[in-house]
């Protein structure tokens, strides 16, 4: 007999040859940093609200560690597997999956989003390409339109990076420097409720392990609202899927 082969199959395929763990929607990220900071900003928002912002219809993971991943690493990898999900349709011609490319808001990152939307004519920034930011509009999704948004709603923080860890919040950041003040490269940067604090490799290790072990759902408030910012772009209800009932 044959080998029956059901829409998104050929996508997972390739995905499971890189160890990469796919599902209906998926968010490209550039390291494992972003990926557990997201999944603890999941985890307390659950424990408060009873409702998942990364449920079984979504999955963040980087295509590579370490050296492997990066801005580069997210870079080289999106496109063979975004270019696969397009072409691995369902009888009426829907896709089974789906994925976005999120790169950090520095000068890596930018490049990677530009070499992304400037080689590739079919993705669009804001739509299938995104910088991460402190705060991500989510009234349209038309990548027109959302440019504009972005830069009116992140004017006071212009010409700042944003990385993952600039969504946590100064308090935390205050107390892990407290004790680890050989962890950041320069002085932290605060404006307009926000920070700006450039980690060393080995401070960004130390930080994500302080913030899974400290952090309060008020101290990843960021990133609990930009996750509910790509659900929003993603085509989701923004605040989440209702948890099931405890068995």
């Amino acid at each position: 007999m044959g080998t029956s082969f059901q829409p998104g199959d050929i996508a997972r395929a390739f995905a499971s040859r890189r160890g990469w763990k796919i599902s209906k929607l998926n968010i490209l990220v550039e390291g494992e940093h972003e990926q557990r900071y997201f999944s603890l900003a999941d985890r307390l928002y659950r424990q408060k609200e009873n409702k998942a912002l990364i449920s079984t219809q979504i999955s963040i993971f980087p295509t590579g560690i370490g050296d492997d991943g990066g801005a580069f690493g997210l870079q080289r990898d999106f496109h063979p597997l975004r270019a696969i999900m397009d072409v691995d349709l369902s009888a009426d011609g829907k896709r089974a999956c789906y994925a976005v490319a999120l790169f950090d808001d520095d000068m890596p990152g930018r490049r990677g989003c530009n070499s992304l939307t400037g080689q590739h004519l079919t993705y669009r920034k804001w739509r299938d390409v995104f910088l991460l930011q402190r705060l991500l509009p989510r009234s349209t999704r038309s990548p027109e339109q959302m440019q504009k948004l972005v830069d009116e709603a992140n004017q006071p923080w212009r010409g700042i990076d944003c990385e993952i860890e600039d969504l946590i919040s100064i308090d935390l950041l205050s107390e892990f420097l407290k004790g680890n003040h050989k962890a950041a490269e320069r002085e932290p940067q605060e404006v307009a409720g926000s920070v700006r604090c450039s980690l060393t490799s080995a401070g960004k290790a130390q930080y994500v392990r302080f913030v899974e072990d400290n952090a309060l759902l008020a101290d990843v408030r960021c990133l609990v609202d930009f996750l509910k910012s790509m659900r929003y772009h993603l085509g989701l209800e923004p605040d989440g899927d209702t948890m099931p009932p405890a068995v």
